[in-house]
């Protein structure tokens, strides 16, 4: 038979009514249905045994029952019927039974359970059917045992045995092959009516106040079993005949607690306690629903690694009838827990049971027990003497075996116990009970008096202090031999003399001690105590974090704006009181989100506004001019003569058609009117969903920070506990998806981490389970500090940034496939130190479909996206990074908000992530083609830096020309890296000639003035070293053009390329120009003088006897010199043309560049007015949490 399993959803709490929290859960028949308010495509459907609507459709009576008034709605009559009512029948059939209720605390599951009177929950029905039934049956007789145990920190404690009386270590759980699993010492109190039953159970609920007072015991954080044994004994064919039932109710921890970190990079390797037994029942029902499915056969059940699952072992998979009622949240805020408690129930209700009538002969039980005891007795004979012939304690078997000698010992003792318990009548057990029964204190109610306060209703009000004395000490339990307080308090923050409760003549004070940490740690109506107060009727008093009290004075008045009746004052509210201090601090955060949503409403708005106006001016303008040309036609027609038919006809059928016209263009012109009307009622419809949003955004925060703030007080009165240089602090990040964080300065090693709320609360209860050992054993087992990770204190520091980069949206709007390899740049040094691979494209809703590569080739128009839903998915597939930074991810801000992926820990490089994420874009209008069209997505990857290692990167481009040709292919410019190549090699080609014939040129000028000298001519020109100025001119411009090309070459190679180097190579063509100029005009005016000197001197006849031989020079010189000028001029052509080229090719890449700068200028001046915006709220919250 299968697990039974059935689903409760309870009202909206009055907090959720204040917050207009939204409904996220509908049920049909068994289905259940939860609802993705963000996102309905999301809607997740659930089918279970039961499905029980208590959300709304009822009456309250006068007595404050509730009753249907909507068939569909379940009070606790009907679940009882339709679940306990079965349990009820197959324990009288002799079946064992179970009932257990899941789900987060506040859920309903202690409602659905046990009740809140007068609504009665399960168990006081059924204790109630119970006699009912046996005083129907009087032919046959029967026995009711009732016991109550808790399981809290994995120890087991009987609940009906008063705290002073408990050890410290719990009961220990045993095994038997005739019972079971079973809890040694657990008490079972023979009950005879349903007033002595529901005695025993009011009893154990008070021992769980009085431990949650004075031992510190969150009461959401253990779970409660209820016991109930019936026998039957019978005479069946005159054979007498004994019937065994036990009916285990029990009620989980809250679920929540159970949330594990998974992505969030947290390295705790142990989960606290409280989670230990709530993750090994998960494990227990999973394999268990493989099992029953023919999966992982194999896998071994976990049974044994926690007290629940120990003590659940029937009922789950075992010898049990079993029914699983989940209590959920209708509360959108609380989705994520419904969603996790409805797919833990999913699991349960494919676990198979095995449940068989435990009938038999009377003896039989007994006769088991001591076949038992006797093959114990066997085994201990056995290992004494192999002990006895030679015990080394030095040995492992040794001491082995005398552990075991041990347990046995102890399993013959709990047997032996077990068979007098089975052997003892009624009357007896009961005569027992009347010797040990403790005279009960009963409280005077007619004097002042304080009650205590729970988190869990049914433990409220249950212990009562009456103050018979003048003076009255609260405080922490002190050490043996020490004068303890009256009324011990225990928990965090709470001093050995805290206050004092004085009773002068009837009216009450209090009076905080002397310690000045005390007034951080006792709260009146939510306001710090500094100075004697006095008590009013209803007044409530918080001591430390987790101890609270209502005062009671009989025929007082309260205070104004006190609660007036007991009813009104619960857990929350007292909390939420002394919250108030968190009011400023959320109200800046709300402002934050509402200023943020009414801003891009305002925007659109605006863009609408423009558009309407442009479109309203355009026809205007259409209309003026058909209007001046039909004034036009009139006038023309007037001055046409009358009998002129053909002319008059034409004109007026041009003024029939700018009539026509201007009536198109008047209608065209109102429905402009018409859609702009509509897009604003559109607008005004969005900006109700926006208001929704942000009305959800705000309920989420104050949910989040009212949970957080007292855990952040109750870490750091931790850290103080344990002398840890630490202190927590709330921080709210509005442009993060979890805005609360948890920031933690440590003091110890100088760092700074950051938790989200999964990972605080997991820190959370690890520090409570320590401060609870602490408090129990004075050491703490398995906590070694400084160790990241088994110290719940400690974490690695907060990532830091690896390195940035951008990617465009606009391809987009095209419908275009993204692949693309960023580069990132370290924020400090503007370097390129790694490379990110992502994909983005257009997907279905699914995520499986590639929209942008099936239209792949075809010209699509952005305009086709209005009014349309796009799915754009988000892959991060890899990246390359320095050698230093390890436990990476990659964090992505879009449309406003952030994104993470999980954190990479297996430290190689490259990093794979594998990630992917679907964005919906709703409604696509022309502003948010606007906004895609400007909006880039940044990408920053953070990681941790190992300071051991270099922060170097070897990251190497594919292909030498790749980010050319990517760039090329981006901006639609031409491909201009050959054609560079070609004119850097003709350029170096010429300039070698130029050198060559520099050198030709001087060697002739020096034999024609040697020649002229002989000759006794005059030395034509100046000085020859004006040539070796030239020559070694050209030669530095040979020398810096073959540098330049090289150079120029080799970043070609590089993978990265800076703004710094075009501006080198783009002031080198311009130097090279101005060299080569320099040197043209030395040498042209040398030679322009020498011919000069030459005429000049055959005009005086001064030529020497030679003159045919000086001649000859000369016209060799004079024809050499012609073809140098044709090469001068082709080399400046050649020189001008290829600056051209270089230029055009240098404003093309620092345009790209000067828009990356100023993108990246926008980036940076957004990100510091992000940082200004969050140094102010932090500053603000600094203010707020100053005494945590």
């Amino acid at each position: 038979m299968s697990v039974q399993v059935a689903v409760r959803v309870r009202p909206f709490s009055q907090r959720e009514i204040d917050l207009k929290t939204q409904l996220c859960v509908k049920m049909a028949g068994n289905q259940t249905t939860l609802l993705d308010i963000s996102n309905p495509a999301n809607d997740r459907q659930f089918i279970f045994d039961h499905s029980f609507w208590s959300h709304d459709g009822y009456r309250i009576d006068s007595e404050g029952i509730y009753h249907p008034k909507e068939d569909y709605y379940a009070d606790q009559k009907k679940v009882f019927s339709t679940l306990g009512q079965g349990l009820l029948d197959n324990a009288w059939k002799g079946y064992h039974c179970t009932l257990f209720a899941y789900g987060q605390t506040s859920s309903g599951k202690s409602y659905s359970i046990m009740g809140y009177k007068p609504n009665l929950g399960i168990v006081p029905i059924s204790c109630r059917q119970i006699f009912d039934r046996i005083q129907a049956d009087p032919a046959n007789e029967y026995e009711v045992n009732v016991g109550m145990m808790e399981i809290y920190n994995e120890k087991l404690h009987d609940l009906l045995i008063p705290v002073s009386h408990r050890t410290q270590a719990g009961m220990k759980i045993r095994e038997s092959p005739t019972l079971g699993f079973y809890a040694e010492g657990l008490r079972k109190f023979p009950v005879r009516s349903f007033q002595e039953i529901e005695k025993r159970i009011e009893e154990g609920s008070k021992n769980r106040s009085i431990a949650a007072t004075q031992m510190n015991a969150h009461s959401s954080r253990a779970h409660t079993i209820v016991y109930i044994e019936l026998k039957q004994k019978l005479t069946v064919n005159g054979r007498k005949i004994s019937r065994y039932s036990a009916i285990n109710l029990v009620d989980l921890a809250g679920s929540e607690k159970n949330s594990k970190t998974g992505s969030t990079g947290d390295r705790l390797k142990e989960a606290s306690a409280i989670n230990k037994s709530l993750s090994m029942l998960g494990k227990v029902i999973s394999t268990l629903a493989d099992h029953a499915v023919g999966k992982n056969l194999n896998a071994k059940i976990p049974y044994r690694d926690s007290a629940l699952t120990k003590v659940l072992r029937n009922a789950l998979g075992g010898n049990s009838k079993t029914i699983m009622i989940c209590a959920i949240s209708p509360a959108w805020d609380n989705y994520d827990e419904t969603l996790s408690t409805l797919r833990y129930a999913d699991q349960a209700k494919k676990i198979k049971n095995k449940a068989i009538i435990n009938e038999s002969s009377t003896d039989k039980i007994l006769r088991e027990l001591k076949q038992e005891n006797e093959r114990l007795q066997q085994l201990v004979k056995e290992l004494q003497q192999q002990i006895e012939a030679g015990f080394d304690p030095t040995n492992p078997e040794a001491i082995k075996k005398m552990q075991e000698l041990q347990d046995i010992q102890e399993n013959m003792n709990a047997n032996q116990k077990m068979m007098e318990d089975q052997d003892k009548t009624v009357e007896e057990k009961l005569k027992e009970l009347e010797s040990e029964r403790q005279l009960e204190v009963n409280v005077d109610k007619k004097k002042p008096y304080i009650c205590n306060i729970n988190e869990d209703p049914q433990l409220s009000f249950k212990v009562n202090y009456q103050f018979e004395k003048p003076v009255w000490n609260l405080g922490r339990k002190l050490k043996k031999g020490e004068q303890q307080p009256d009324i011990i308090c225990s928990g965090l923050g709470i001093k050995p003399n805290h206050c004092q409760i004085l009773n002068e003549n009837g009216a009450l004070f209090l009076v905080p001690g002397q310690d000045p940490q005390i007034s951080d740690n006792l709260f009146i109506n939510g306001e710090k105590v500094t100075q004697k107060v006095q008590l009013m009727h209803h007044d409530r008093i918080i001591i430390g974090q987790s101890t609270a009290f209502l005062v009671k004075i009989p025929n007082g008045k309260p205070r104004q704006g006190s609660p007036q009746r007991q009813e009104d004052v619960n857990w929350d509210f007292v909390y939420d009181e002394q919250a108030k201090e968190y009011e400023k601090i959320k109200k800046v955060a709300q402002m934050e989100i509402q200023n943020e949503l009414n801003q891009n409403m305002q925007e659109k708005l605006k863009a609408i506004e423009e558009k309407h106006k442009r479109e309203l001016e355009e026809y205007q303008q259409k209309m003026k001019d058909q209007e001046e040309q039909l004034h036009f036609l009139k006038e023309e027609n007037k001055g046409k003569v009358s009998g002129d038919i053909e002319n008059q006809s034409l004109i007026q059928k041009e003024m029939q058609q700018a009539n026509q016209k201007k009536h198109e263009l008047e209608q065209q012109a109102k429905e402009v009117e018409v859609k702009y009307n509509e897009e604003k009622k559109k607008l005004k419809s969005q900006q109700t969903m926006q208001d929704m949003e942000a009305q959800r955004e705000k309920q989420k925060l104050e949910k989040d920070l009212a949970d957080m703030a007292p855990k952040v007080k109750a870490m750091n009165l931790m850290a103080d506990e344990l002398k840890r240089k630490l202190r927590f602090r709330v921080e709210l990040r509005p442009e993060e998806e979890d805005k609360v964080k948890v920031v933690v300065n440590n003091r110890e090693n100088n760092t700074k981490y950051t938790w989200d709320k999964n990972q605080a609360n997991d820190r959370y209860y690890r520090m409570l389970d320590m401060i609870d050992q602490l408090d129990e054993e004075g050491e703490i087992q398995g906590y070694e500090r400084g160790h990241v990770d088994l110290d719940p204190f400690m974490d690695y520091a907060d990532p830091v940034k690896g390195g940035m980069g951008q990617l465009k949206l606009t391809p987009l709007l095209n419908r275009e496939d993204i692949p693309m390899e960023i580069l990132l740049y370290d924020d400090n040094t503007l370097k390129v130190n790694g490379i990110l691979k992502v994909h983005l494209y257009e997907t279905d809703a699914n995520g499986e479909k590639n929209i942008a590569a099936d239209n792949k080739g075809k010209q699509m128009d952005p305009k086709e996206l209005l009014g349309k839903n796009m799915y754009l998915k988000v892959c991060i597939q890899q990246a390359k990074l320095p050698e230093n930074v390890f436990n990476s991810f990659v964090e992505y801000k879009m449309f406003g908000k952030t994104y993470k992926t999980p954190v990479d820990t297996s430290n190689k490089n490259p990093v794979t992530y594998n990630y992917e994420r679907v964005h919906l874009i709703r409604n696509i209008d022309d502003y948010t083609l606007n906004k895609i069209a400007k909006e880039d997505i940044f990408f920053n990857v953070c990681g941790q830096i190992d300071l051991t290692k270099a922060a170097t990167f070897s990251g190497k481009r594919d292909h030498p020309s790749n980010f050319f040709q990517n760039f090329n292919k981006t901006h639609k410019t031409p491909k201009l890296t050959y054609t560079i190549y070609f004119f850097a090699f003709i350029s170096l080609v010429l300039f070698f000639i130029q050198f060559i014939t520099a050198s030709v040129y001087r060697n002739s000028y020096e034999k024609l003035d040697d020649q002229q000298e002989n000759m006794g001519i005059a030395t034509l020109g100046q000085d020859h070293l004006a040539y070796w100025r030239a020559f070694s001119l050209m030669f530095i411009t040979c020398i810096v053009m073959v540098t330049y090309f090289g150079i120029t070459f080799l970043i070609q190679k590089c993978y990265y390329v800076y703004l710094l180097e075009f501006i080198y190579m783009s002031a080198v063509p311009a130097f090279v120009w101005f060299i080569s100029s320099i040197c043209w005009l030395s040498i042209d005016g040398e030679y322009q003088s020498y011919q000069t000197d030459i005429a000049n001197d055959n005009q005086k006849g001064d030529l020497c006897d030679s003159e045919s031989e000086a001649y000859s020079l000369y016209e060799n010189f004079c024809k050499f010199g012609s073809r140098y000028v044709v090469l001068k001029n082709l080399t400046i052509f050649m020189l001008l043309l290829n600056t051209i080229v270089y230029s055009f090719y240098y404003y093309t890449v620092i345009k790209y560049f000067k828009q990356q700068g100023i993108e990246e200028k926008e980036a940076e001046i957004y990100a510091k007015q992000q940082a200004k915006k969050f140094r102010k709220i932090h500053h603000q919250s600094q203010g707020r949490f100053k005494p945590y």
